[in-house]
């Protein structure tokens, strides 16, 4: 699952074209890229009624079915507009190839379908073993808390038992003792799978580095035979972007 192969896949999936297309940007004012999309493409269609804006905000599986079958129309534009390869069969390095009509819209398209597939790509990689040195981390905090506290109390404990004879006064400070060692036991083993946790995730984690970054202005690309009928007539700016995935041993 996880290589540069499978790298290349995620950035063109379905999945991930339609969540950028969906998330908020303060480059828009909070605006998402499927309503900007629609203003620069579908105007007739706005003006008429026959479609309407997304609104923002809402969740995914609350679409209804007209809005799923706007998106996956969008979706499926923006998708035969990506161009994404290897530069070279043997190297690790992809390139990114994105088309559009409005200039700013295809330099954020493309940063955010790097930033989307870049977090499920690690996810996947090693987002259970983050999660689970997340749990480590309140346990251990939770653990030392209860230490501390049973530290005090025994202390306490030992000093209203200093001038007692009877055993059985002290049973109550031989259980704090136990409850301590307990608790220290735990607290190190606790310490110990977290630091491990921490190795794997050190380990295990890719490096995906961008080498060449979109700046604006973008190339234009004349008119050809790739420009699709959602922008006819135009003359598509072109964002060129380089991923390097270097995966950690």
């Amino acid at each position: 699952m996880f290589s540069t192969d499978n790298l290349l896949l995620l950035l063109r999936s379905k999945r991930i074209i339609q969540q950028a297309l969906l998330t908020p940007l303060e480059e828009l004012d909070g605006e998402i890229l499927a309503n900007v999309y629609l203003r620069d493409n579908q105007k007739e269609q706005l003006k008429s009624g026959q479609i309407k804006l997304f609104d923002v905000g809402k969740l995914r599986e609350d679409f209804s079915r007209k809005e799923d079958s706007l998106l996956m129309l969008i979706g499926t534009s923006v998708q035969e507009n990506i161009y994404i390869d290897k530069i070279d069969k043997k190297s690790s390095i992809l390139h990114l190839q994105l088309s559009a009509g409005n200039e700013y819209w295809a330099y954020l398209m493309s940063k955010l379908l790097i930033q989307q597939a870049t977090a499920l790509y690690l996810d996947l990689k090693v987002g259970k073993t983050k999660r689970t040195a997340v749990l480590l981390e309140a346990r251990v905090d939770s653990v030392k808390r209860e230490l501390n506290i049973a530290m005090g109390s025994a202390a306490i404990e030992s000093d209203q038992n200093q001038s007692v004879v009877l055993m059985r006064a002290r049973v109550p400070a031989a259980k704090k003792q136990i409850k301590i060692q307990i608790l220290t036991t735990m607290y190190a083993e606790l310490l110990k799978n977290l630091e491990l946790t921490r190795f794997t995730i050190d380990r295990e984690e890719p490096v995906i580095e961008i080498i060449d970054t979109p700046t604006m202005p973008l190339s234009i690309k004349g008119k050809g035979r790739i420009t699709l009928a959602a922008f006819a007539g135009l003359s598509p700016w072109f964002v060129q972007v380089y991923i390097c995935l270097l995966d950690v041993i």
